[in-house]
């Protein structure tokens, strides 16, 4: 992303945005340069396979294009929006996918090849401001809300699955998240 304060990189974004809803396609691509490398890796970690991801990753940006006059500064920051969009879309695709796989004889097999060593996506952020504040906050959650926040965002998982994987109740579960969010919020707002 460009240089500067988050929020001159938020206002540029929003103009990008603003540009978008009047079929600007000069802002349209400046806004995919600027942003998708993040959008990606994001993508890239929920859905583990590279082909996949890149897929996603248009299907999102055209839902941008689609859609850049709901977007709402008063709701949330553009990337926070930007990244919502890609992740509803992934969550679509593993549902779907979850959905195919069923008649799978032996899908553990197929997921421990998709495993990789990638970073998690914010630890690509290491170099910006964002992602260092994003580290420190996410150490002031307690380790199941960090765990339960990290699987539901990078993973893709439900509440359901949460709480089947973890073996605690799906109360807990959306405990967790709701207050780790909350948390985090907080800790963001003072920090950005």
């Amino acid at each position: 992303m460009a240089t500067g304060s988050r929020a001159e990189r938020d206002e540029h974004l929003r103009d990008l945005l603003a540009a978008c809803r009047e079929d600007d396609r000069k802002a349209f691509a400046r806004l995919y340069e600027l942003t998708s490398p993040k959008v990606y890796a994001v993508l890239r970690r929920m859905l583990r396979r590279d082909e996949v991801a890149q897929e996603v990753l248009q299907e999102a940006y055209l839902n941008v294009w689609r859609h850049a006059g709901s977007y709402r500064a008063d709701r949330s920051a553009p990337f926070t929006w930007l990244i919502s969009i890609a992740r509803n879309r992934a969550l679509d695709r593993l549902r779907r996918d979850k959905h195919e796989r069923r008649a799978d004889p032996d899908p553990e097999a197929r997921i421990a090849a998709l495993e990789d060593g990638d970073p998690m996506p914010e630890d690509s952020l290491a170099g910006s401001e964002e992602g260092r504040v994003l580290r420190e906050c996410m150490k002031g959650l307690s380790a199941n809300q960090q765990r339960v926040l990290r699987m539901s965002f990078f993973e893709g998982l439900t509440h359901v699955e949460l709480a089947d994987r973890m073996g605690v109740p799906l109360g807990s579960v959306k405990t967790w998240i709701r207050r780790g969010m909350v948390t985090i919020k907080q800790c963001l707002n003072g920090r950005l």
